[in-house]
């Protein structure tokens, strides 16, 4: 084998560990305590986004908490008016602190205020220890209406002849 050869082997070998030391830093493992940190905030966002029948993304594999925080919070921002236009691409966690509960609650009331009369919707979620739970919101008289007796008026007569 000729010198250069040998140069390009040595050359595609380091483009080679340049390349697995990128896959490594994307693809890594996440502690059982950022795992945790994932699962509250996809059910924090599951449990609004229901409101409005949507489910948020799931964290991508090796995402940091931080990162996933940023992504919901620009994803449901639209809903807020104080929000919608702003990019949370550099929040740090004590901004998200203070913007996520706002956002979350957006969520909720846009949800909430899209119910039209004679329409009642299913609001579902986890409430932590595994059970499902069904929260409904609108129009009662949907589902009360087969139970109710129809509409009386009655007329009460009264002593000095006058039935007002």
């Amino acid at each position: 084998m000729s010198l250069s050869a040998y140069q390009e082997a040595e050359r595609l070998r380091a483009q080679i560990r340049d390349l697995e030391q990128q896959m490594a830093r994307s693809t890594r493992q996440i502690t059982g305590q950022e795992a945790d940190e994932l699962r509250d905030i996809q059910h924090r966002f599951d449990h609004a986004g229901a409101t409005l029948g949507e489910r948020p993304n799931a964290p991508a594999i090796g995402q940091k908490p931080i990162e996933y925080r940023r992504q919901l919070c620009s994803q449901y921002a639209k809903h807020t008016d104080q929000y919608k236009n702003s990019r949370f691409d550099f929040a740090d966690a004590a901004m998200l602190d203070v913007v996520e509960p706002q956002v979350l609650a957006a969520v909720r009331q846009a949800g909430y205020s899209n119910v039209k009369p004679g329409q009642l919707v299913a609001e579902r979620f986890d409430d932590g220890s595994g059970r499902m739970i069904t929260r409904w919101h609108g129009d009662n008289s949907v589902w009360m209406a087969p139970f109710m007796a129809p509409p009386m008026t009655v007329t009460i007569p009264r002593p000095d002849g006058n039935r007002k």
